[in-house]
């Protein structure tokens, strides 16, 4: 039964150590943040992490230089953005299955 209590207050301590610690870096501006990455890269984002927590020089060079990248290669919203990209033709070659020859719809021209 002592094990029980113990193992209970073990818990109770922990929960409040936790606590007091969200409260810190909610203090500090900071936010919790979840992502999955490929193994590969997860190394690297915690350092990315860990410099961007700094409020240092080299984090300030990281965020320009991330948000400039952000910026310059924005992601596609959609289907239609990655056609309407300017892309050649070839690079949709094979993407789908088969081409429509004939139309159901009828167009006026």
């Amino acid at each position: 039964m002592s094990g029980h209590i113990t193992g209970h207050v073990t818990n109770s301590a922990q929960r409040k150590a936790t606590a007091a610690h969200r409260r810190r870096n909610r203090a500090k501006g900071l936010v919790r943040v979840e992502i999955q990455v490929p193994r590969a890269d997860a190394a690297m984002l915690r350092q990315l992490a860990e410099m961007l927590r700094s409020s240092n020089v080299t984090a300030e060079e990281a965020r320009a230089g991330l948000k400039s990248a952000l910026e310059t290669s924005p992601q596609p919203k959609s289907a239609l953005d990655i056609y309407a990209s300017g892309l050649p033709d070839e690079y949709f070659e094979g993407v789908f299955g088969r081409v429509r020859t004939i139309s159901n719809r009828k167009i006026d021209w």
